[in-house]
């Protein structure tokens, strides 16, 4: 079986995974813990686009919703309707600093990714002011972000294999999408 055939038949799980984890922050008020690399506690929030999708290639009709979102009850609603979820914007809160990142479904990975601003500093030694540090800076910047992303979804893969799928979760997100959308 290629590449492409297994995409195809796990592609559900990138769309599962987001919409755990927009009902999971809603639920929690944006908390998860995460233990994988001892990252611990994290804030995180579907932010600023969602893109929904339902249908084949040649008959396919999506959904965008950008910009500043403070009710995504539209977005719930479409849900509802059998659209599934392409993309999410995400904020994520790591310690006060905060990463911006677009997660597709599809392939489960990062499209784009905003880091917090690494800091150049003024009047300290030439060896705090290389390129290079700051460099190396970013790239553990870029890792944490990911590092917390495939955590979560760790913790995604282990509840959704796990007996209280069916049972808890499932109607959570259920109930959750039809208190907020009026479904």
């Amino acid at each position: 079986m290629g590449v492409l055939e297994n995409i195809d038949k796990t592609g559900f799980l990138g769309s599962e995974f987001i919409k755990w984890l927009w009902h999971r922050s809603e639920m929690k008020n944006g908390m998860f813990e995460v233990k994988e690399n001892n990252l611990g506690a994290v804030e995180l929030w579907v932010h600023d686009r969602l893109k929904l999708e339902k249908g084949e290639a040649d008959r396919r009709e999506s959904l965008t919703y950008a910009g500043s979102i403070t009710d995504l009850g539209e977005a719930k609603m479409a849900l509802g309707k059998g659209k599934e979820l392409k993309e999410a914007g995400v904020k994520l809160t790591i310690d006060g600093d905060e990463w911006f990142l677009t997660l597709d479904s599809r392939y489960l990975d990062i499209k784009s990714l905003k880091t917090p601003k690494t800091e150049k500093l003024s009047g300290g030694t030439a060896e705090e002011d290389d390129p290079e540090s700051r460099f190396y800076e970013r790239v553990f910047l870029i890792e944490k972000a990911v590092d917390v992303m495939d955590g979560l979804f760790a913790v995604f893969m282990a509840e959704r294999t796990g007996p209280e799928w069916n049972r808890r979760t499932l109607p959570s997100i259920k109930k959750w999408r039809e208190n907020y959308a009026g479904v």
